[in-house]
């Protein structure tokens, strides 16, 4: 760029928006930057100034566009750090779930072999039960009756009763 000034008298300020237009588009800082350079009805304007301006705006367009690239480059690396956070979640989730899966089975095989156990031993308590029923049924049968002489006295009873206490000298008998 020349730092050379041109003397552009007789350029209104008009003419000074076209000429900047022709560089840029509309609404932008250089143009905006120009307008403010043809403001207030100056005839007179410095090319070395409007260079200047363009140089300054460039730069801070060059400022913006790094900070854009580098508020790009963090939002990246979050998205990545979420992605990674999410992935890590969602395999820890995973890894629960399989865990409560294998615990239920586990609880469930149990409480079925438990109840198994129980149901055997259930079976177990009844078939005790029916054979001490039928033994007690056995003892209890009435057999007839027998006729016992003692001592010029008759008696008249059961042989279940006799047989009653094995242990006496008349279970014996």
């Amino acid at each position: 760029m020349s730092a050379e000034s041109h003397d552009l008298t007789g350029i209104s300020s008009e003419q000074g928006s076209t000429i900047v237009s022709a560089t840029s588009t509309q609404d932008t800082p250089v143009k905006n930057s120009a307008d403010s350079c043809f403001a207030h009805g100056e005839k007179r304007v410095d090319a070395a100034d409007i260079m200047i301006t363009i140089a300054q705006l460039s730069m801070n367009q060059n400022d913006v566009a790094k900070e854009t690239t580098d508020l790009m480059n963090k939002l990246i690396l979050r998205e990545k750090v979420f992605s990674t956070a999410v992935n890590d979640f969602q395999a820890h989730c995973t890894q629960v779930l399989e865990n409560v899966e294998d615990d239920a089975r586990q609880i469930r095989a149990s409480a079925t072999a438990e109840a198994a156990l129980l149901v055997a031993e259930a079976k177990k308590e009844i078939e005790t039960w029916e054979a001490e029923k039928v033994k007690l049924a056995l003892m209890n049968r009435f057999d007839g009756k027998v006729k016992l002489d003692v001592g010029g006295h008759r008696f008249t009873t059961s042989l279940t009763t006799l047989r009653r206490f094995p242990d006496t000298m008349i279970g014996a008998m």
